[in-house]
């Protein structure tokens, strides 16, 4: 497994669909990496169960989106959280390398 984290560039952001037990939350993805991603919530999260497992879609630059779990966690601020993937798939681990391969050229 590699957990090195890959910042996207800003042209081409990565997008990540959190859908909650009453909320749908489209975010900004700072950082990604086969354990989580660093999320960007432009207005913080309100009224979010941070116990409970969410599922996102992720979709990387130029692929399928894939969905998987995990759960938030608070961040440096009221923006800023991270989403630990609790059961990526082995296509979704397999994207998150293509897209980091992809980045290093």
């Amino acid at each position: 497994g590699n957990d090195s984290k890959i910042i996207p560039n800003k042209n081409s952001p990565i997008r990540m669909d959190i859908i909650g037990d009453n909320f749908v939350e489209i975010v900004q993805v700072t950082d990604i990496s086969e354990t989580g991603a660093g999320i960007y919530v432009p207005h913080s999260f309100s009224g979010v169960d941070t116990s409970k497992q969410i599922n996102a879609i992720v979709t990387l630059p130029g692929q399928n989106s894939f969905k998987t779990k995990g759960s938030i966690k608070a961040g440096k601020d009221s923006r800023h959280f991270t989403l630990e993937f609790s059961n990526l798939s082995t296509q979704g681990k397999k994207q998150i390398s293509v897209y980091a391969q992809s980045m290093k050229k």
